[in-house]
């Protein structure tokens, strides 16, 4: 394998079809050179993501789903909370709300909003890493919610060399006794694009390198997040149409004269339905957005609050409905209602992230050692199985061994104007086809992509083909990307090399013979069983339209294959060349040029 292949399948033979086993990430000291091995993703490593992503609404919560119902009725002046009897959404001293406006200025009682944060960084880009940038909430002591906007130009391959923090248990941005967490993850909403799909699935969640000392300290507090919905319409309706609400935050006082709080500021505001004319015409999404705010303007959340949550009273606590997102036209402008984040939502993707250890299988397999011809079995197979029976003779992808034509036609070839030269049809990467909508690739294939404005890349796939150049390929568009959140990048030797494209339009998988699904490994039942997936010794086939001519970077046109086997990464060729063993495993010969 070679750089050039980044992206493309590693197999191995299971008597009847072909299971992917790796995702090729990168050679140390360029391509297959004498002493290095090739390194690849250890895919067996990410069942869960995968799922997570591929199959976003069937996963479940044992939560019993509660259908609430919200008075319209004014609540009291004084919310009395009872903490000793929840576990979330009430402050160190009790809220307090009189007929006011974020915008023009109502102070809060201090601390009575413990479950919100000031999430920190560069984000004016004037070198001050401690700019109030968005607000935030706790969702308990690793992890804050908040908007996707707030943190989606961040370089998520360098996060901690931006020094992005939370400060929470505070009333004003400067005190002194504020607790300060360093944020390591960030993981944005999937299905999040930008500005240009109007902020749908505006939400995101930070992960803090240390734990905030919710048992001990009195002003910190986690925030309360509505239970699990039994319909979408339950869903649309929550919160229900004129619900009174209240948005905190450290936003603008004066949007002409850019006049920022010090001190936590409050307001009471409406839930407005979607079907309103103030509301209709601005929102983008009703099943994940809703709109707030009062009839006469000048009310709402503003710069500054972004991210930040609006919550309802259920008697005895507060809980969060939904994350402050936009605001058309400026600051709470007359007739424009402010855009929430809808959290009913978003249940289960909040639930994945901060649970990621719930979902568990129990598949297992069995790996067979290859012969020289692979007589695929795809009438009992739904997947690894080519058009044609795949067959290897010594050879090398390097200096270069083709494949029969359509005998491997689960690999993608991804393109996109990778080179910069204005060439949007250029291969870029190898892929796999994980189902009618999902591609797996390697993270940095992509990772370089503005996630923000991803259709304007011009991002697509072609698959079911031999030749790069042949006529009757299949091509779709890609319109997300989802990149693993613990993708570390080159600095740290491509940890979690992985990520999955979303297309536009589904692949013809029951009709087209020439494109077929790619298997996984199934879920590892410990780690001592990851480090052993692939075997040491494995014959393993690496796919793809790599470099065969390393001097001259002459890459071929058709479909490349080399028959290599895993190597034990105590093995000094290996130990020299990989970073992360839990993840990664090595592919090669010994004697160097191959693999």
């Amino acid at each position: 394998m070679s750089l050039c292949d980044t992206g493309g399948p590693i197999f191995q033979w299971l008597g009847d079809s072909w299971e992917q086993v790796g995702i090729s990430s990168y050679v140390r000291n360029g391509c297959a050179s004498i002493g290095y091995q090739s390194v690849f993703t250890r895919l067996v490593s990410f069942y869960d993501w995968i799922d997570r992503v591929i199959n976003r609404s069937n996963y479940t919560s044992s939560t019993t789903p509660v259908t609430r119902t919200t008075a319209v009725s004014r609540p009291p002046t004084v919310y009395t909370c009872n903490s000793n009897n929840v576990s979330c959404g009430c402050g160190l001293t009790n809220v307090a709300l009189t007929p006011s406006r974020i915008v023009g200025g109502e102070e809060a009682i201090p601390y009575s909003w413990s479950m919100i944060v000031s999430l920190r960084y560069d984000c004016l880009r004037n070198g001050n890493l401690t700019t109030h940038c968005c607000g935030g909430s706790i969702l308990n002591k690793y992890y804050i919610l908040t908007a996707a906007h707030c943190v989606d130009k961040i370089n998520q391959s360098s996060i901690l060399s931006q020094n992005i923090t939370i400060a929470a248990g505070l009333h004003n941005l400067t005190e002194i006794n504020q607790t300060i967490r360093r944020v390591d993850r960030i993981f944005i909403h999937s299905g999040y694009i930008g500005e240009i799909d109007l902020f749908k699935n505006d939400i995101a969640i930070l992960h803090l390198i240390e734990p905030l000392d919710l048992d001990t300290n009195p002003r910190i507090t986690r925030t309360c997040l509505p239970s699990r919905m039994n319909t979408k319409e339950d869903v649309m309706q929550y919160p229900s149409n004129g619900s009174m609400l209240a948005v905190i935050g450290w936003g603008l006082l004066n949007r002409l004269n850019n006049v920022k709080p010090q001190l936590m500021q409050q307001l009471n505001v409406y839930a407005v339905h979607h079907i309103h004319p103030t509301c209709a015409q601005y929102i983008g999404r009703v099943d994940v957005q809703f709109c707030a705010g009062v009839y006469d303007g000048s009310r709402g959340p503003c710069n500054g609050d972004s991210g930040g949550p609006i919550l309802q009273w259920l008697g005895d606590h507060w809980e969060q409905v939904g994350i402050a997102s936009y605001v058309v036209r400026g600051c709470a402008a007359v007739g424009y209602p402010s855009v929430y984040t809808r959290i009913a939502s978003f249940y289960d993707w909040i639930q994945w992230i901060i649970n990621p250890n719930n979902y568990t299988t129990t598949t297992t397999t069995v790996a067979y050692r290859p012969q020289a011809v692979y007589s695929c079995n795809n009438r009992n197979t739904s997947c690894g199985c080519g058009n044609r029976n795949v067959a290897f003779i010594q050879s090398r992808i390097i200096n270069g061994d083709e494949a029969i034509p359509y005998s491997w036609s689960m690999i993608v070839s991804i393109r996109y104007n990778c080179f910069r030269d204005g060439n949007i049809k250029a291969h870029c990467c190898g892929g796999t086809i994980l189902n009618e909508y999902y591609i797996l690739t390697a993270a940095n294939c992509v990772d370089q992509i503005d996630h923000s404005s991803i259709l304007s890349h011009n991002i697509t796939i072609a698959a079911g083909i031999h030749n790069l150049t042949e006529i009757n390929q299949t091509i779709r568009r890609v319109d997300q990307i989802f990149i693993h959140p613990k993708y570390a990048g080159q600095a740290q030797l491509y940890k979690n090399d992985i990520a999955i494209l979303h297309l536009a339009e589904p692949l013809d998988l029951d009709t087209n013979p020439f494109i077929a699904r790619t298997c996984r490994p199934p879920r590892a039942n410990s780690p001592e069983y990851v480090l052993r997936y692939p075997s040491n010794g494995s014959i393993l086939a690496a796919v793809g339209w790599g470099t065969f001519d390393k001097l001259a970077f002459r890459k071929p046109q058709l479909l490349q294959q080399l028959s290599i086997y895993a190597i034990d990464h105590n093995d000094p060729t290996c130990a020299r060349s990989i970073g992360h063993v839990n993840v990664q495993f090595c592919g090669g010969l010994y004697e160097g040029g191959k693999g």
